[in-house]
């Protein structure tokens, strides 16, 4: 039998799968330092050192405004939002919700008296 001719290539294919190897081994190494470089910068530990601080500075007025809240304002403020909402289900909470409910509570006395005057 004949024996059969290999096609010609004009370049070592061994050589080439080497070359191939080791130049993506170089690429994913730059590539994983490159990604790392910019994960690991040092303003980026800067960053997360004020998060924690302005957290931490949140927290501190946050105990702050709930010592400072009148808890007899508060009651008064439940069992007024109780009797104008009384199937709402909503509650007054010492965290500045207070406030918010007032002025509901003031604006809606107010729209409640328009309403009364504009009837007779």
């Amino acid at each position: 039998m004949a024996e059969k001719k290999g096609v010609g290539h004009a370049y070592n294919i061994d050589f080439l799968n080497v070359v191939f190897a080791v130049s993506s081994l170089f690429l994913f190494i730059a590539v994983i330092w490159m990604v790392w470089d910019d994960y690991d910068r040092e303003w980026k530990n800067t960053q997360r050192r004020f998060a924690q601080l302005e957290y931490e500075v949140t927290q501190a007025n946050l105990e702050k405004a709930t010592r400072g809240v009148d808890q007899k304002k508060l009651t008064a403020l439940q069992t007024q939002l109780n009797t104008v909402f009384p199937n709402a289900g909503v509650t007054v909470t010492p965290s500045g919700d207070a406030v918010i409910v007032s002025a509901l509570l003031v604006t809606h006395s107010r729209s409640t008296a328009r309403e009364e005057t504009s009837s007779w």
